[in-house]
């Protein structure tokens, strides 16, 4: 009885072992399976092309307007009317120049009695002074003679000098902008007359961000193009010591030649100046992504096919695309896939040709 108890005792076991082994080596081989197939799942397939980074000049772009060097209303400096106004709106002029004259009026007469009375007291001065000397004159006397002589002098200089204002001259060269009196019309002294305006050279003015000023520099050449799609190029003349305290942005002036007085002011203009030379990439914005840390940048793969994340700086937009630094001279930048990878991943790369407008720079 005690034997075949021990018996079915030491069976049970045995079956018991039998079955624990079965489990243990069926889930061996399941997990063995699905390691090889894990190890044998193909690698995402993406596409790159091999890039080479060009050298390019960095350009910072403004608007800003064409205005005269110096324009003024010139102004009356005497009253009467306007006799003759002797140039047209639009005529370049001289410095000098006689514009327009103010009838003499009784200027002429009143000159000619400040002469008269100049010569008359010249003339009693010297008797003065003769008389003085035999001592049949007293000093008081002679010394009112010399001070009748000085008014003389002084009222003759100034009719003189308001028979020179009835000439309104150009103060400096220029063009006539516009007649802001008629012939024949009464004026007063300080009463504005023609307005001239010297667009030689034409000043171009624009503002510049703070951010970019410390890249500019006086004597640097621009770029202008002009509303009326006249372009030409000059040199910054001046930049502003000072921000705008409103904008943060620094005023510059651009010089731009126009001795015949063919470019007109008061249009408006685009300025391209450019700045240093840098090594960059020209890449679709459509290739640009986000990491983790919110960077923008692009992905590419190395010569063990790992992807890998570059930072970059968008450094020129053109219509076609991004201007980048920060990536490696040579690249195998991604052109497809590269929203379904990785940095550090290894994928399978298909290589395709660099296309003209890359190796153009969108041009």
């Amino acid at each position: 009885m005690n034997r075949s108890i021990w018996m079915a005792a030491g069976l049970a076991g045995a079956l018991i072992v039998w079955m624990l082994l079965g489990v243990f080596s069926d889930s061996e081989g399941q997990a063995s399976s699905e390691d090889k197939q894990k190890s044998a799942a193909p690698a995402l397939t993406v596409q790159a092309e091999q890039r080479s980074a060009q050298t390019i000049t960095r350009e910072i772009k403004a608007h800003g307007s064409a205005e005269p060097e110096r324009e003024v209303a010139i102004k009356a400096e005497t009253s009467g009317q306007i006799r003759q106004i002797l140039v047209d709106e639009g005529n370049q002029v001289k410095q000098g120049q006689v514009l327009a004259r103010i009838a003499m009026d009784d200027r002429q007469a009143r000159l000619s009695k400040a002469q008269a009375a100049l010569a008359e007291a010249r003339s009693q001065l010297a008797s003065f002074e003769t008389l003085k000397k035999d001592n049949y004159q007293s000093e008081l006397s002679l010394q009112q003679a010399r001070a009748a002589v000085e008014k003389a002098k002084a009222d003759l200089a100034a009719i003189e000098l308001d028979i020179q204002r009835t000439e309104i001259r150009a103060p400096f060269s220029g063009v006539i902008e516009r007649f802001m009196v008629e012939q024949g019309e009464f004026v007063v002294a300080n009463q504005g007359v023609i307005r001239l305006v010297d667009n030689d050279p034409l000043v171009i003015r624009a503002d510049i961000a703070q951010q970019h000023i410390g890249r500019v520099k006086p004597g640097k050449t621009v770029q202008v193009e002009l509303a009326t799609g006249y372009k030409d190029s000059g040199p910054i003349r001046y930049i502003a010591p000072k921000a705008n305290t409103n904008t943060r942005t620094f005023a510059i002036e651009v010089e731009l030649d126009n001795a015949d007085h063919a470019l007109p002011g008061g249009v408006s203009a685009k300025l391209t100046i450019p700045t240093e030379q840098v090594q960059a990439h020209f890449v679709s914005p459509a290739l640009i992504s986000l990491n983790t840390n919110g960077e923008l940048g692009v992905k590419s793969v190395d010569d063990e096919n790992r992807v890998h994340f570059h930072p970059v700086t968008i450094v020129d937009a053109k219509t076609q695309g991004l201007w980048l630094t920060g990536l490696p001279d040579e690249l195998g930048l991604i052109t497809e896939g590269q929203a379904f990878v990785q940095d550090g991943e290894t994928v399978a790369v298909r290589w395709q040709q660099q296309s003209a407008q890359v190796r153009s720079g969108g041009l």
